[in-house]
């Protein structure tokens, strides 16, 4: 049988052991969590290239159903991927409705909450109170205000759908561009209501329907006007 002589000390860490491994956890940490954050921003453009690669589906679905016609990026202040009901208004919300997301068959609330899995939110996004993350261009998708009507251009007339802009990350979570859906060049810069919410980028859906990371203010006029 084995004894135990009372006299042998019990073993355990001194001061100074326990301070080096916490000061080894903590320097574990340190190299570990920049990358893990990195993991996860990757992770979230990838869902973020999903959307708006779900979105030009859409997009080229609806063009082609009706002549080449690009849907309109706003009707009457609906954005194309406004939450509706399609059997009451059958011309708004043409992409949500398109893609089978609408609210004849989900509840207005469930719009109105921004959701990861919604394809209408980045992941990336800080603004947990907008449901819209991306904005559409006005330039070639047009729009009707009323008095102010473009109805958008035809996709036989971009000469160069690989060079043009359709739709990218909006400034949801950057003040003062909250609930924008929408870019164009009225103002300055052209592509303000673009957010770069990956890391200093955004996702960018061109008029061939390839996807593309780019910094706003490197955005020129003529990737938004397909006439310039």
């Amino acid at each position: 049988m084995l004894r135990v002589n009372p006299a042998t000390p019990k073993m355990g860490f001194t001061l100074i052991e326990l301070l080096t491994v916490i000061a080894i956890i903590s320097i574990l940490a340190a190299i570990l969590l920049p990358t893990l954050k990195s993991i996860r921003e990757s992770a979230n453009q990838a869902k973020c290239v999903a959307n708006l690669r779900m979105m030009g589906q859409a997009i080229a679905l609806y063009c082609a159903e009706n002549k080449g016609d690009y849907p309109l990026a706003i009707n009457n202040s609906w954005s194309a991927f406004t939450p509706v009901d399609p059997a009451r208004y059958p011309n708004y919300g043409v992409l949500t409705t398109l893609l089978d997301y609408s609210k004849d068959k989900f509840s207005s609330n469930t719009f109105k909450q921004w959701d990861a899995d919604h394809y209408c939110n980045c992941p990336s996004s800080n603004n947990l109170s907008s449901y819209r993350d991306y904005a559409l261009n006005v330039e070639v998708m047009g729009f009707n205000g009323g008095n102010n009507i473009d109805l958008g251009n035809k996709t036989i007339n971009i000469i160069d759908p690989a060079k043009i802009i359709l739709a990218g990350d909006n400034a949801a979570d950057q003040p003062p561009y909250k609930s924008r859906t929408y870019f164009d060049l009225n103002k300055w810069p052209y592509a303000q209501n673009l957010g770069e919410r990956h890391q200093g980028k955004c996702n960018l859906l061109f008029a061939d329907y390839h996807i593309e990371s780019q910094k706003p203010s490197d955005i020129k006029a003529e990737q938004i006007n397909p006439f310039l």
